[in-house]
């Protein structure tokens, strides 16, 4: 499932792209997670009210503070983080 920006009104750091996604994906935003890299789908991700990992891919941990965890590469966040079905 792909959302772009042509499926939404509102861009990130407007949490609709999320949103949208939650809809279309037909669950909660408890229930999600969101792997971002920049401030803007951080913002974007947990003002939709969901939980966000952040990886340090093109700018470093300082400015991915708001993630609710932030790791160095997705083989650190793959050895730390279980996902659950």
């Amino acid at each position: 499932m792909i959302v772009t920006g042509n499926d939404v009104k509102h861009g990130k750091p407007h949490p609709e792209p999320y949103l949208r996604s939650l809809q279309r994906l037909k669950i909660k935003p408890k229930d999600a997670v969101v792997i971002e890299n920049a401030p803007f789908g951080i913002l974007s991700a947990k003002q939709a009210g969901m939980a966000c990992l952040a990886l340090e891919t093109s700018l470093p941990r300082k400015y991915l503070t708001g993630a609710d965890a932030v790791f160095g590469s997705i083989r650190d966040l793959q050895a730390n983080v279980v996902f659950k079905n």
